[in-house]
């Protein structure tokens, strides 16, 4: 069974382990990816590399069953289990997909994904079912993904599970540009780009996806990022003129300006927002409350950074917080907090408080 932890290790790693100086950085990511310490030379021992004949340790095992997505090396080599009859998600992600104009069943599966927002030991319970579940797949981390959650261990391990039982590239792309920003928030600097996020991929990637990508790479280079803005803005007039028939909402313009602020790109972030702000006055009946009031804070950040202070704090003032998305209300919190704080506008003792216990729930200290 070790043979098959070795080989789904190299899997979630991106690349096989044919060297033994590899298995430094590949202590390094699973430290990222679980919060435990696996030596360098515990790693050389389990690929064969020392010692063939000493066997790992439980909790060597244990710690690379949590890198490849389970809880533990016991749930690793029993495989999928079920959901807990008790579960309320078992009320909805064994309910074969629906329409993507189901309203209610739509609705119903956003209710589920905040349960388990709400109660992550739920979620861990049953991460096997859930990763397994086409349903799951779609109503539970690909239109809900726990941004707030991205650095906690259990949310991760969802994601990898998912991504491992998905098995295609856009799944890997998902997965990986999500925790790569947000080990860049909780490090504040890049980190060694997984095998999976590959700009070659680009052209076949879901519109979604494709601003992922393009953000990783704007944060993963120190200079040289004329050529992505340029790719950006290129990728944002296809989808701009599919918003011009649709009426939909614009989210790779609304991804790409968020990485664009990460990276100080204000006059970039301005211009993409400006080129669908105006997309404001159709929303859709599907469309999840908060999207347009964060669009809206990303605008503010832009031109506060931009030195447009009178402008920001019109549109600041007009900002309504409980609107946001349960999944990124504190990813947006932090820096509804910090532009509040840099524009001056009542930022008191509480919200110090506030932002701080935000820092220390999320660990997006550089956000």
């Amino acid at each position: 069974m070790s043979k098959k932890l070795k080989i789904q290790v190299e899997q979630v790693y991106g690349m096989p382990i044919k060297y033994g100086n590899q298995c430094q950085q590949l202590s390094l990511a699973i430290f990222e990816q679980t919060g435990e310490y696996i030596s360098f030379q515990t790693l050389r021992r389990f690929f064969g590399f020392i010692d063939k004949q000493k066997k790992p340790t439980v909790k060597t095992l244990n710690i690379l069953a949590k890198y490849c997505g389970a809880r533990h090396y016991e749930e690793f080599i029993n495989g999928t289990k079920k959901l807990k009859k008790d579960n309320i998600g078992s009320l909805i992600y064994t309910i074969p997909l629906r329409k993507e104009l189901d309203l209610n069943f739509h609705y119903a599966c956003r209710n589920i994904a905040e349960y388990f927002y709400m109660n992550l030991n739920k979620l861990d319970e049953n991460i096997s079912f859930l990763a397994s579940s086409k349903v799951a797949h779609e109503y539970l981390f690909e239109r809900f993904p726990f941004i707030d959650h991205a650095n906690n261990e259990i949310y991760r391990r969802a994601l990898r599970a998912y991504a491992k039982n998905k098995d295609n590239n856009e799944a890997a792309v998902f997965v990986d540009s999500l925790l790569y920003l947000a080990n860049f928030l909780k490090e504040g600097k890049p980190g060694k780009l997984p095998l999976s996020l590959s700009i070659k991929r680009l052209p076949t990637l879901h519109p979604f996806l494709q601003a992922r990508l393009i953000g990783t790479y704007l944060i993963h280079l120190k200079g040289g990022k004329n050529d992505l803005i340029s790719l950006a803005f290129d990728y944002a007039e296809k989808q701009n003129n599919v918003l011009a028939n649709e009426f939909n909402f614009p989210f790779f313009n609304y991804m790409m300006a968020d990485y664009f602020n990460k990276c100080k790109l204000y006059k970039e972030s301005i211009k993409m927002i400006e080129l669908v702000r105006n997309f404001n006055a159709h929303p859709t009946s599907w469309l999840e409350t908060g999207y347009y009031e964060t669009l809206e804070l990303i605008y503010c950040i832009a031109l506060q950074g931009n030195g447009e202070f009178k402008k920001a704090m019109e549109i600041f003032e007009k900002l309504d917080r409980l609107h946001f998305h349960f999944i990124f209300q504190k990813y947006f919190g932090i820096q509804y907090l910090n532009l509040k704080k840099k524009m001056k506008l009542n930022f008191d003792a509480k919200d110090q408080l506030e932002l701080n216990h935000l820092y220390s729930e999320t660990k997006f200290l550089n956000l």
